[in-house]
């Protein structure tokens, strides 16, 4: 029961993080040039959607506030989903780690199992691509920044969980199995 609740706070807290971020973000990109230059575009778009208007034959424009208020979610989701996988990743990493009673090999077969968590940022950083280019209708430029740095924060992250959090911890499980290895030859 007490692991249900837990569960069900974390969420709720998570759930409230992310509302104020998204309506943080919309504040401040209404109240930001730097924002609105970088993901939205300085003049209306046109669309090529139709809205009905008293003029059958014209065409509205879509402000590319909307376009790039978009972008700057999807690229603040994929932001906060790598901050989350890389706090995934550090929990698998430390829980491996800690297993009592088992070997070097049975700990490395337990990261080689556990490998699919360290790739989790490239997946991330793939799905902001994907998703972006969802938005080259309504914001070509902020759509190509967001595809190419969830890309490439998705690269960084995962190489930074690799030699951050995965390199030190193996290297010091094979520190010691070979201390112990060591101990017994004495």
């Amino acid at each position: 029961m007490k692991k249900f609740f837990k569960f069900i706070l974390i969420t709720a807290i998570t759930l409230a993080i992310l509302a104020g971020a998204v309506w943080a973000l919309s504040y401040w990109y209404d109240h930001s040039n730097f924002l609105q230059s970088t993901f939205g575009n300085a003049k209306t778009i046109q669309s090529g959607i139709r809205i009905p208007t008293d003029d059958p034959t014209k065409v509205e424009t879509i402000s590319a506030d909307l376009g790039g208020k978009i972008s700057l979610l999807i690229f603040t989701i994929v932001l906060l989903m790598q901050i989350a996988a890389l706090g995934v990743i550090a929990i698998v990493v430390r829980k491996i780690s800690r297993l009592q009673g088992a070997t070097l090999a049975q700990k490395e077969a337990a990261f080689k199992d556990a490998d699919i968590f360290l790739d989790l940022p490239l997946y991330i950083g793939l799905f902001g691509s994907v998703s972006s280019f969802v938005l080259i209708a309504f914001s070509p430029q902020s759509s190509r920044l967001v595809a190419y740095s969830s890309t490439l924060i998705g690269i960084i992250f995962s190489v930074c969980s690799k030699l951050g959090l995965l390199y030190p911890i193996k290297q010091k499980l094979l520190m010691q199995e070979i201390e112990e290895n060591n101990r017994k030859k004495s």
